[in-house]
């Protein structure tokens, strides 16, 4: 049985590359924003050895958009390099 990111053998459509399988998730995007926030400590790396300096803002991703059944959504990720 194929895992969910491969094929079985006549489940893609003829003359394409795409296989059959339902998606695990999807969100429509509507907008993204991004903000600096205080690092969390245990969580965000508080020294960059690049700048070789301590770390006091870190870069926050938010992604706000919607489900196929019309739910809001809402994705906050938090950049770091731990």
């Amino acid at each position: 049985m194929p895992s969910s990111g491969e094929c079985s053998a006549g489940s893609k459509p003829e003359g394409t590359n795409s296989c059959s399988v339902s998606p695990v998730f999807s969100q429509r995007i509507v907008t993204v924003d991004f903000y600096t926030s205080y690092p969390l400590r245990d969580f965000d790396s508080t020294y960059s050895d690049f700048r070789r300096c301590d770390v006091s803002r870190v870069p926050v991703l938010r992604v706000f958009g919607s489900t196929p059944q019309g739910n809001c959504m809402t994705w906050g990720l938090e950049l770091c390099s731990k």
